[in-house]
C-alpha cells in the first residue's frame, strides 16, 4: 500500500492520511495485533477516546493507550454493523479522517474473528461464563492439557508483568 501511495506525489493532503491509516491497520494485522491492541491503536491515531462494541461487550480505550470504563460521552462518529459497532467521542466537529479510522477498525476485528483470532483462545479459556467444553477446547488449541497447573498473571496495561512467575 506504501508503494502505491508513494507513485501519486499529487495525492490532497486527505487522501494521503487516508492511504496511510489503511496502511497502518494493514500492518497492524499482519503483526497479529489484537482487539485491545488495534483499539488503542486507533485512540493513538486519533488523538480521542474510542469505544468498540463487540458481542454484547463494550471497550474503550483513551488517547493514551489505556482502557476506561467511565460512562461513554457523546459519540461524535460512528461505524455500525451486524455485530460490531466502533465510535470517536471527540468533542466539537468530527475530523477528515475519523471515519477511515472507524471503518479500518471495524473491518480489522472482524477479520480477528474470521481468523479465529485471540477471542478463540487464552480469552476464552479464563473467561468463567464459558463452558466446560469450550475452555477445554480453548487450552487445547494452545496445547495445555487440562490436568497441567497453570498460573495466570493479569496486570494492568500501563504496569509492566515482573517477568516469569512460577
Amino acid at each position: 500500500m506504501k508503494e502505491q501511495a508513494d507513485s501519486f506525489p499529487a495525492l490532497d493532503a486527505v487522501a494521503d492520511e487516508s492511504l496511510k491509516i489503511v496502511a497502518y491497520f494493514d500492518d497492524l494485522m499482519r503483526s497479529g495485533v489484537g482487539m485491545e491492541g488495534l483499539l488503542r491503536a486507533a485512540a493513538a491515531m486519533t488523538g480521542v477516546r474510542v469505544g468498540v462494541e463487540h458481542r454484547g461487550r463494550v471497550t474503550r480505550c483513551d488517547a493514551e493507550r489505556r482502557l476506561v470504563e467511565d460512562p461513554d460521552a457523546a459519540r461524535s462518529s460512528e461505524w455500525e454493523g451486524p455485530d460490531l459497532t466502533a465510535w470517536l467521542e471527540r468533542a466539537g466537529e468530527p475530523c477528515a479522517n475519523d471515519e477511515r479510522v472507524l471503518e479500518r477498525l471495524a473491518l480489522a476485528i472482524e477479520l480477528l474473528d474470521a481468523r479465529g483470532g485471540p477471542a478463540h483462545g487464552l480469552d476464552v479459556a479464563i473467561d468463567a461464563s464459558r463452558t466446560l467444553a469450550d475452555r477445554t477446547a480453548a487450552l487445547a488449541r494452545l496445547r495445555v492439557t487440562p490436568a497441567a497447573r497453570i498460573r495466570i498473571l493479569a496486570t494492568r496495561p500501563e504496569v509492566r508483568a515482573p517477568g516469569p512467575v512460577s
